[in-house]
């Protein structure tokens, strides 16, 4: 009698654990323990979750669909990473520079600027004239990345390309955020998340709201 008694229980516990890794979630989680920053996930059954932020003068929001993983939540965000900078103009120039185009100052300022060369790189912040040039004579890559809109690098040049200068401008996509390769964890009710971008170093924590 033990044996199918032990199969009916190990079928219960496997019954178990798949409903509960495709179950939804329909709650709101805001953020806490981060002082001047505001935050908060919202979670639909149908598998959608809608994201907020706002730190100082910047807000930022994303939007997607989500699935369980046991305890974690992995997200899919309707933003395309890797996408927040176009091409405006380019050439060979002198030597590997970028010019950021914008309306306003703040965001030109304050776009960080990856040059590589080889086993090499160096990172530079564009001035207040939006301009930042590497030491390098030439490079094979450049990728930019947004100070105050932090997401996944954006390619500006690759190695195929042999041009050196280039003007770039900003896409609406840089407020969203993508969340690629970024993982939450729930645990009674508290959702644990690590990224450096959004949130500095460490975990930051989200409490369900009731």
């Amino acid at each position: 009698m033990r044996l199918p008694i032990f199969s009916t229980l190990l079928f219960l516990l496997m019954m178990q654990n798949t409903s509960f890794s495709q179950g939804s979630l329909d709650a709101v989680y805001q953020l806490y323990g981060k002082m001047e920053m505001a935050s908060a996930f919202k979670f639909n059954p149908d598998f959608t979750f809608e994201f907020y932020y706002s730190y100082g003068a910047v807000d930022r929001q994303a939007a997607g669909t989500y699935k369980l993983d046991g305890n974690n939540i992995i997200l899919t965000s309707d933003k395309a990473a890797g996408l927040d900078f176009h091409i405006i103009k380019e050439s060979r120039g002198k030597k590997p520079q970028i010019k950021v185009s914008a309306q306003q100052e703040w965001f030109a300022s304050n776009v960080v600027c990856r040059f590589i060369k080889g086993n090499q790189e160096e990172y530079v912040q564009t001035e207040d004239s939006g301009v930042a040039q590497s030491s390098y004579s030439d490079c094979d890559v450049i990728m930019v990345l947004h100070g105050l809109y932090p997401d996944e690098w954006t390619l500006i040049k690759s190695k195929e390309n042999q041009n050196q200068s280039f003007e770039i401008g900003l896409n609406p996509s840089l407020e969203k955020v993508s969340f690629k390769g970024v993982i939450l964890t729930v645990e009674n009710d508290v959702i644990s998340v690590k990224s450096e971008y959004l949130f500095g170093e460490g975990e930051a924590k989200f409490q369900k709201l009731e």
